[in-house]
């Protein structure tokens, strides 16, 4: 028995077509940007899947072997009716097209963007930074506001980032942002509550060693230093921050090696801004001579 050979002239079977989520039908209003999404079969393989829009093809992304997509940025568009053909073709390049009408209404964004940068509860000590987050997809601009007043503003990128430099004052902000299409401005976001201090600290003060130019003599390579500091502040010794923030007393034990040790002392308040530093010497004998010779020898007799 000789089989004869079917050609496969059959566009591939559309077995789901979505946007934001709802399926595409004639007449649909569209009022925000959104992700188109097909699934779609065919025994000898999907091939690929485009839309055409107001006469211009633009390709969807293949999530897998069946499962298509593509971003619509409908705050680029012109409100009003627009053909949506989606156009999908076999490994053989058979093609199924499907058309429907819809209607471009675009509103204005429904969703806040989200301050990621300066975090909340910051503290900083210049007036000038900048406010960066993200916002929705297909957001064309984010303002943003201190303490309820607008201060800043840019465009957003095409992923939703954004990054806009503002001129904050000394003490609390409050900042928000909100973004906008053509069609008005969205929601603002939650407060971020961010503190600039510029006072610089002042400098701890060691209350169990004297201050250079003097030398302190020790016989151990750990001496505690002690003393008191600025309220909230944390004690940078030697370069690192070695006692955590907080107000009055602190003490820490030094490691040092033997002979001079020139030890720096520093505070830092929750902006960042340090203190001068104080000088602490410190020289470490901790070793016992040695005895090289007793006279009289062991064992001598004298008169």
């Amino acid at each position: 028995v000789m089989a004869t050979p079917q050609a496969d002239t059959a566009g591939p079977e559309i077995r789901d077509f979505r946007y934001a989520g709802a399926a595409v039908s004639d007449g649909m209003v569209i009022q925000q940007p959104g992700m188109f999404t097909v699934q779609a079969w065919d025994r000898a393989g999907v091939g690929g899947a485009e839309l055409r829009l107001n006469g211009t093809n633009y390709p969807m992304a293949a999530i897998g072997a069946t499962n298509f997509n593509w971003f619509w940025n409908l705050a680029a568009e012109t409100d009003g009716s627009c053909p949506v053909e989606l156009r999908v073709t076999d490994a053989f390049g058979n093609l199924t097209a499907l058309t429907n009408e819809i209607q471009i209404a675009l509103a204005a964004p429904t969703n806040a963007p989200v301050i990621t940068s300066p975090a909340n509860g910051a503290w900083l000590n210049t007036l000038e930074t900048t406010v960066a987050g993200t916002a929705d997809r297909g957001t064309a601009m984010v303002t943003v506001y201190r303490d309820g007043q607008a201060v800043g503003s840019g465009a957003a990128a095409t992923n939703g980032a954004f990054s806009i430099p503002v001129t904050l004052s000394d003490g609390t902000s409050l900042l928000q942002a909100a973004a906008a299409n053509r069609a008005g401005e969205g929601p603002v976001s939650g407060v971020n509550t961010v503190r600039v201090d510029r006072t610089i600290p002042a400098a701890p003060v060691v209350t169990n060693h004297l201050p250079a130019p003097a030398t302190n003599y020790v016989r151990t390579t750990t001496p505690i230093l002690a003393g008191t500091r600025e309220a909230d502040t944390a004690v940078w010794i030697s370069g690192a921050e070695r006692v955590a923030f907080g107000t009055g007393s602190w003490s820490y034990a030094l490691a040092l090696s033997q002979g001079v040790n020139a030890v720096p002392v520093a505070a830092r308040d929750r902006a960042g801004n340090a203190s001068d530093t104080n000088q602490i010497l410190f020289f470490v004998d901790s070793i016992a001579p040695a005895v090289t010779a007793v006279a009289p020898a062991n064992g001598v007799l004298t008169n």
